[in-house]
């Protein structure tokens, strides 16, 4: 993959030449050296956060499903519907 970077700010620029010279290596390196170390920083990304940030409907619409799936799994009786609740006066 050959995309370029282009980085403009001055001080950005001057850090990174600046530990470049000092770590006897190309300005490239110092900045793939960062971004490893920045990135073994960061908290791992959970599956379910990964998919709701690529794409969110995508997400909502397996999420459903599992749920459908799961609901129709259970057996008779497990499932008690809130109206159901509400109409038995025994639990008011």
């Amino acid at each position: 993959m050959t995309e370029r970077l282009v980085i403009t700010d001055p001080d950005t620029i001057a850090l990174v030449h600046r530990e470049a010279v000092r770590l006897g290596t190309t300005p490239e390196d110092v900045v793939l050296r960062a971004l490893r170390a920045f990135e073994a920083m960061l908290p791992p990304v959970d599956h379910a956060t990964a998919c709701i940030a690529a794409e969110p409907s995508d997400f909502i619409g397996r999420a459903l499903a599992r749920a459908a799936s799961a609901r129709a799994a259970l057996p008779p009786g497990a499932n008690t519907d809130q109206g159901e609740l509400d109409d038995d006066p025994d639990l008011r």
